[in-house]
């Protein structure tokens, strides 16, 4: 039995390989792992034993990591039929029911489609955009925002609901990371949908973790500790630089095989989804927390005249 995973003592052990490691097997291990076996996806310990761990961890891993994320995501890319579903938020039937997170997608789409998209040809709006074949461990994305300028821009949303307790905003954050590799990955197919026709360089992919104010309440220690809550958002903005890195120097690496692959930065946000009433999130739209950055290259938040001045190139936090 000395090579299974089920031991003589009745345990069960995994272990992946740091060289196989990609983001994907990180959200799917943080997953099905409690605390008791080292899991760090709770409220007592996303931070202690998931941020933390992650950030006192070397360049090079997160480097790996990512760099893995990539070379497994372009075996996986979906080739065509993304099934843009920007033309259904057009129609009266809302979707999913009360206070559900396909209800909050639709809400918050259709708000973003009606005050971004609808009359322009240079901003898309669609929900759960499938982004592999795979029927299992499938990436779709919540709600993603393609701004066709001169470099293209990605938006895209990570929605939770006010009551998940089961998905902390780290697990939210790697998330929306495995949805960002997987349209580097993706991008030569998804530009050839007519939807997107005529876009060329991928410039920017914006993370926005976006959710109600009692999600953050709960998963925050001390929710009114905005000194906590910016230490938290500087660590995680600092992985993601890290991977930015990585994302350079491996496309590089994909285009001398003679792959394209763009070359985007990735910046990270966090957002509250606005309650209309009876729990009807995303209807009045979103706007950005004191703890966040703004990404300078998104529309969103400027639908509700949010006035910041390009804090991302100034290095500041919103105050």
């Amino acid at each position: 039995m000395n090579g299974s995973i089920i031991k003589e003592d009745g345990s069960i052990v995994i272990q992946i390989s740091a060289n196989k490691v990609n983001w994907q097997k990180i959200l799917q291990s943080a997953r099905i792992t409690n605390w008791k076996n080292g899991g760090w996806n709770s409220k007592s310990y996303w931070i202690s034993h998931g941020l933390e761990a992650i950030s006192a961890i070397h360049d090079d891993i997160l480097m790996r990591w990512t760099e893995n994320s990539l070379v497994d995501g372009s075996k996986r890319v979906r080739t065509d039929k993304y099934m843009f579903r920007h033309e259904n938020l057009d129609e009266g039937k809302e979707r999913g029911t009360v206070g559900s997170e396909n209800r909050i997608n639709w809400n918050l789409s259709k708000y973003i489609w009606e005050k971004t998209g609808k009359n322009k040809a240079d901003t898309k709006v669609t929900f759960e955009l499938p982004l592999t074949d795979e029927k299992e461990n499938q990436l779709k994305a919540d709600i993603v925002i393609f701004h066709k300028q001169k470099k293209a821009t990605v938006d895209i949303l990570e929605i939770k609901k006010s009551n998940n307790n089961s998905d902390s905003p780290l697990l939210a954050v790697i998330e929306g990371l495995c949805y960002a590799l997987q349209i580097i990955c993706c991008w030569e197919n998804l530009i050839k949908e007519r939807e997107l026709v005529g876009l060329k360089e991928l410039s920017d992919i914006n993370i926005i973790v976006a959710a109600p104010e009692g999600y953050w309440d709960y998963w925050y220690k001390s929710p009114a500790d905005n000194e906590e809550k910016e230490k938290i958002f500087k660590k995680l903005s600092k992985m993601i630089e890290s991977i930015n890195l990585q994302i350079n120097n491996e496309i590089e690496v994909f285009q001398k095989k003679k792959k394209y692959l763009p070359k985007p930065k990735i910046f990270l946000a966090f957002a509250n989804i606005r309650d209309e009433s009876n729990r009807e999130y995303g209807k009045n739209g979103i706007v950005l927390r004191e703890e966040s950055l703004k990404p300078e290259s998104t529309t969103i938040f400027a639908i509700d005249e949010i006035s910041v001045q390009n804090p991302i190139a100034e290095g500041m936090l919103r105050k």
